[in-house]
């Protein structure tokens, strides 16, 4: 039995106040920026080098923006969640030592929404000109497939840690979109397939490297 996974996240906030002497209209430009995923993964051998399992999933996104100067209130906020789940198939090939390869093939399903708000103002000579806001939300469900190539270092004869070098996959979904701009309320709905050849160039601990543990 396998258990492992990986967890990354990052948090971001900016204050451009430091900045103001070359730009003396700007009253306040901050810009924040948070992420969170989680993918454990659970697996079991059925033979020697074949394991059999399942990655959950769930990420969160959030970033937001508020610029305020001598004649305009800008502010922007991002938010995003998804979750789902994979079933996977990975075929381990020792290589030497320590040192081995990991085919994977994957199936699986996400959902998530996502939703951007911002409102605005606009003044001249202290008076309100433009005043306005917007939403915008994205909701849908996404059916994937892929098959991914693997390196992995046995630091023991039950840890070891996993990083993906490549990805061969496809998905397929339903988003629906509304969006309130301009007084009034509009609603889409689109159909999305998409195929992809991904060769991974940064790290993350969350799918990327994986730390596994074999008891």
């Amino acid at each position: 039995i396998l258990l492992g996974g990986g967890v990354s996240f990052s948090f971001y906030d900016r204050n451009d106040s430091d900045t103001f002497d070359n730009n003396p209209d700007l009253v306040e430009d901050l810009w924040s920026h948070s992420y969170f995923t989680f993918t454990p993964i659970i697996g079991a051998f059925s033979k020697d080098y074949v394991m059999l399992g399942i990655k959950p999933t769930i990420s969160r996104r959030e970033t937001s923006d508020s610029r305020i100067d001598s004649d305009s209130e800008n502010h922007w906020e991002n938010k995003s969640f998804e979750y789902g789940a994979s079933l996977f198939i990975s075929h381990m090939y020792p290589l030497y030592k320590r040192f081995g390869a990991t085919l994977e093939h994957e199936a699986g399903y996400k959902r998530y929404q996502g939703t951007s708000e911002r409102d605005w103002t606009y003044y001249n000579n202290e008076i309100v000109i433009d005043e306005n806001s917007y939403e915008h939300t994205e909701k849908g469900n996404r059916y994937f497939a892929g098959i991914s190539l693997m390196l992995y270092y046995a630091f023991t004869d039950n840890f070891l840690v996993q990083t993906k070098i490549g990805q061969l996959a496809y998905q397929h979904g339903n988003t629906t979109v509304t969006d309130d701009r301009n007084n009034g309320e509009r609603v889409d709905k689109r159909t999305v397939s998409s195929g992809d050849l991904n060769f991974i160039t940064t790290l993350s601990f969350d799918k990327i490297l994986t730390l596994n543990y074999l008891f």
